[in-house]
């Protein structure tokens, strides 16, 4: 393996969480908080640059990996889940709850994938892995917008 291919590998798997043996993308999710406590108090332009940077990123990557493993959505391939995570806190105050509840959220909607979110999936290149997970985040990102808008939170 060349150290390219190393590095697409480190990236796409979240620098190795995707490599857990229990739930690689929920520890892939849990990566992603722990950024995000360092970096989203940089505020919106920070939290989108990241959001993009990590998609476009994540895109490039797990296509190499995907196609070198010979598989659509290797579960090591765990960015997608860490720009997901992103996404569903995006504008969103940094607190132990809304990390809690975006990380719950997020995982629900990644897992069970409603209608839109599972229709993503089968678009190739990369493009199917990153995409079906942002749709999970927006929607996180949407159910936590409108519980603390509804003071629910």
């Amino acid at each position: 393996m060349s150290l390219m291919d190393r590095l697409y590998l480190a990236l796409a798997s979240g620098l190795g969480t995707g490599f857990s043996p229990l739930m690689p993308g929920t520890v892939g999710s849990l990566l992603a908080i722990a950024i995000m406590v360092v970096w989203f108090p940089a505020g919106l332009v920070g939290q989108l640059a990241l959001v993009i940077g990590t998609f476009f990123l994540g895109v490039f990557v797990s296509h190499r990996v995907s196609r070198r493993l010979g598989d659509k959505d290797p579960s090591l391939v765990v960015i997608d889940e860490v720009a997901g995570q992103f996404l569903a806190m995006v504008a969103v105050p940094i607190s132990t709850t809304n990390l809690l509840v975006a990380f719950i959220l997020f995982r629900l909607f990644d897992i069970w994938k409603p209608g839109p979110v599972r229709r993503l999936e089968p678009i190739p290149n990369g493009w199917g892995i990153m995409l079906d997970d942002m749709a999970a985040g927006l929607l996180a990102n949407l159910v936590l917008q409108a519980l603390l808008w509804g003071n629910l939170l």
